[in-house]
């Protein structure tokens, strides 16, 4: 079930940013990652202005990609961290975009705090 939440700092429009197509292979990816069955990895992307963001101490534009992945269990550290190098890697990818500007969150496991249909996932 892992719900993943794209933040993208462009002047483009999501549609501009990445294609329907490229958003599908984006979940596709993302769902090997993760080893979710088919409808099982969701991903919702939304465009930030670069006039809505800025870092300290930095004058030149940068264009980072804000990553939230909710998962219904979180992996041990060791698997985490190789998980999320290649969640980075796959963003990276789909958006053109260096690695090293894709920031990567997970939040803590959903199991008992997340309901679909209005059911409580308790499993």
């Amino acid at each position: 079930m892992p719900i993943v939440d794209l933040e993208l700092v462009t002047a483009a429009s999501a549609a501009e940013a990445l294609s329907a197509d490229g958003l599908r292979d984006l979940a596709d990816s993302l769902g090997e990652i993760f080893a979710s069955p088919p409808q099982g990895t969701w991903v919702r992307v939304r465009c930030l202005d670069p006039i809505h963001y800025a870092e300290n101490a930095r004058d030149q534009p940068v264009f980072p990609v804000f990553v939230t992945v909710l998962k219904s269990r979180v992996p041990d550290p060791e698997v985490l961290a190789a998980e999320m190098r290649r969640v980075a890697a796959a963003v990276a990818a789909a958006l053109a975009r260096p690695v090293e500007n894709v920031h990567v969150l997970y939040q803590p496991q959903a199991i008992g705090r997340i309901g679909f249909g209005g059911e409580l996932l308790k499993e």
